[in-house]
């Protein structure tokens, strides 16, 4: 772990990003999933360039108006996204309060919180589709609690 949080891992975490979101940008998706690990370490710094990254190919792609659009991303903690620092009062997932910080716009939640028991289940309803309306469900598992799933 001596390597945490240098300028080399930062390096492959970004160059890796970097190259998906460019793909990303050629595809022009309906919807983007990003389920976890959006970070290294969690480290403050990786959230906010995370964050920056994909304000950035929503520009790009004309969908937002500068802050994450729930219409096109739903974006998951994993569990390399789970950190002490910016920690807040929840009672089950208050290592979560940096990833929520930064990203509670993709749940299209009105504001950071100090609970995010309404965080999950997640439920998308995507309006325009070539069928209509579709829902879909996800069910995101924190395995990196002391409570029951």
């Amino acid at each position: 772990m001596r390597f945490e949080g240098t300028p080399l891992t930062q390096h492959f975490q970004l160059r890796n990003l970097s190259t998906i979101l460019n793909r990303i940008e050629i595809l022009r998706p309906d919807h983007i999933l990003v389920t976890g690990d959006l970070t290294n370490y969690a480290q403050e710094g990786q959230f906010r360039s995370v964050h920056d990254q994909f304000l950035s190919v929503q520009t790009r792609l004309e969908r937002g108006d500068g802050t994450l659009n729930p219409e096109l991303w739903t974006i998951l903690p994993g569990n390399h996204d789970v950190t002490e620092e910016g920690a807040t009062k929840d009672p089950i997932r208050p290592k979560l309060g940096m990833f929520f910080r930064w990203f509670y716009k993709a749940y299209d939640l009105n504001a950071p919180s100090e609970s995010y028991n309404t965080a999950f289940p997640l439920i998308r309803k995507k309006l325009s589709g070539e069928n209509g309306e579709i829902s879909v469900r996800l069910i995101a598992l924190d395995t990196t609690v002391n409570a029951p799933v």
